[in-house]
């Protein structure tokens, strides 16, 4: 006979389920009391296969009765207080196992018995290590133990053969084990550092000082996270990585990046900002499939002409930087339609910046330009330039080409008047003017503004 056969179905709320099923079920209602119109639960051929008792916010033992339901693939148990009954890891039918936010402190070595487990979340159940035994849940897939007390990683983690996804963000880990590398499923693996705050309010690093060479061996890696942690170098090897596709090392100390990271070939989001880079290396022209480059608060004091060969790339965001220029190549970037230049050095812009045709934001506020080149208007899909606290004493005529525009900050400059063919831009919903010597605006100027007012654009001067 197979499990519940000869045994009486009953009715519970409207569905079938073995007697004892049905019993453990009432043992549930009796604890959660008034909370039994938030249980959760699904059934099938008379056994209970899912069940949520998720943010119910007791206190107390859940009832022993819980192993009375052998065909369960899900548990949520999700932001509680709850007490595990010992049996619980004898529910070797548990596919997804969901523990978030309940106060475990310890993960017992019983683990091991759920062999059908693919996925365990453990997030903020304030785990101070992992057993040694969770390497031999060989169907698991997804781990997160994110936002614990972890500072290291056993090396039995190495054992996880089918695993695609290890959440380890919110973390204090000191280092990764090198058997990392031995998880060849891997495809997502975050490694954030806790995001806190010291007693003076400056921003506290994690101790994660470096990713171990192994990391390179992950061939079936598409996203890497390790954001907000110590790390002073990116190892070689992790130009290894041929599947990766999103690359997050943003708020570490990393002074270069190593040249190996142009092999990349599927890289389509790189953030390096806030960190100490002071040069992006030539070989980042490589990243044919680069959609989204973010290396804001740095050092950088130039630009590589290989710039110019990322032919996917539509965000770029330098600010925060020390550039005096930029490179010529910058507008070979015929997909560029987010362009953050602000808080440099930037005394001009190339004549080459007016081929940037996709071209839907510019940031070039805080810088040192006199002057803007006559190419600027050849944006004809620009609708937002800030060019707010710089040295300009006036605009370009063909600054009127620019008929998309609807945002146009020019605050903080030494602009005396606007040329006539800024009439043109009807689009406009804000101008800023302000803090400039506008001492002698055309009669079509000021008439232009009126106009603008009156159709409800916000004009600032």
């Amino acid at each position: 006979m197979g499990e519940g056969e000869g045994e009486e179905l009953v009715e519970h709320r409207g569905v079938l389920l073995y007697a004892t099923e049905q019993a453990a079920m009432v043992d549930l209602e009796t604890l959660l009391r008034t909370k039994l119109d938030t249980l959760y639960f699904e059934a099938e051929d008379g056994h209970v296969t899912n069940l949520a008792l998720d943010k119910f916010e007791r206190r107390g033992q859940l009832p022993d009765s819980l192993t009375n339901f052998k065909e369960l693939r899900t548990l949520n148990l999700e932001d509680n207080q709850w007490t595990l009954p010992e049996g619980i890891w004898q529910i070797t039918s548990l596919q997804t196992l969901i523990l978030d936010d309940n106060p475990l402190h310890v993960l017992p070595e019983e683990v091991w018995q759920l062999q059908s487990l693919r996925v365990l979340s453990l997030a903020g159940t304030k785990l101070e290590f992992l057993p040694e035994s969770i390497g031999k849940l060989k169907s698991l897939e997804i781990l997160d133990a994110r936002a614990n007390k972890l500072q290291t990683i056993p090396d039995a983690i190495g054992q996880l053969e089918s695993l695609k996804e290890l959440e380890l963000a919110g973390n204090s880990l000191s280092h990764l084990p090198e058997v990392i590398g031995n998880l060849e499923s891997l495809q997502h693996l975050s490694i954030n550092g806790q995001y806190a705050f010291d007693a003076h309010g400056q921003f506290k690093q994690s101790p994660l000082a470096e990713l171990p060479d192994s990391v390179g061996w992950l061939q079936s890696l598409q996203r890497l996270v390790a954001k907000d942690n110590g790390l002073s170098a990116l190892p070689e090897s992790t130009g290894n990585l041929q599947s990766l596709q999103h690359l997050d090392v943003s708020n570490n100390k990393l002074a270069a990046l190593p040249e190996s990271v142009g092999q990349l070939q599927s890289l389509q989001h790189l953030d390096v900002s806030n960190n100490k880079l002071a040069a992006l290396p030539e070989s980042v022209g490589r990243l044919q499939s680069l959609q989204h480059l973010d290396a804001s608060h740095n050092q950088l004091a130039a630009l590589p002409e290989s710039v110019g060969q990322l032919q996917s790339l539509q965000h770029l965001d330098v600010s925060h930087n020390q550039l005096a220029e930029l490179p010529e190549s910058v507008g070979q970037l015929h997909s560029l339609r987010y362009l953050d230049l602000n808080q440099n050095q930037i005394a001009s812009i190339p004549d080459s910046v007016g081929q940037l045709r996709s071209l839907d934001v510019l940031n070039l506020s805080l810088n040192r330009l006199e002057a803007l080149p006559e190419t600027i208007g050849q944006l004809q899909w620009l609708t937002d330039i800030n060019l707010e606290g710089n040295q300009l004493t006036s605009l370009p005529e063909s600054i009127g080409q620019l008929r998309a525009l609807k945002y146009l900050r020019l605050r903080g400059n030494y602009i005396e008047s606007l040329p006539i063919g800024m009439s043109q831009l009807t689009l406009l919903r804000e101008i800023d003017l302000r803090d400039n010597p506008l001492t002698s605006l055309p009669d079509a100027i000021e008439q232009w503004l009126l106009n603008l007012q009156s159709h409800h654009c916000r004009v600032s001067r």
